[in-house]
């Protein structure tokens, strides 16, 4: 078995905080402190047999319904 399909689907960061360590920078110096964070994200992940293409698949299947309501508006005069 292969990854066919990675996709991230949605990407975020939680938790920022405060690491304690002060950073200078400008001139004259301005201090500002140092933050850090938490990044997660979420893959769509399809594993199946080496040699299939399924990216085209998904692809149909993710611009069709999004397309539909553009094709079906009416046009602008």
């Amino acid at each position: 078995m292969a990854i066919l399909y990675d996709h991230v689907i949605a990407s975020f960061d939680t938790e920022i905080q405060p690491t304690g360590g002060v950073k200078f920078s400008g001139f004259p110096p301005v201090p500002h402190p140092e933050m850090k964070k938490h990044h997660h994200e979420l893959h769509l992940i399809i594993n199946g047999p080496a040699g299939s293409d399924i990216a085209n698949c998904i692809n149909t299947i993710v611009t069709g319904p999004l397309l539909a309501p553009v094709t079906r508006a009416p046009s602008c005069r």
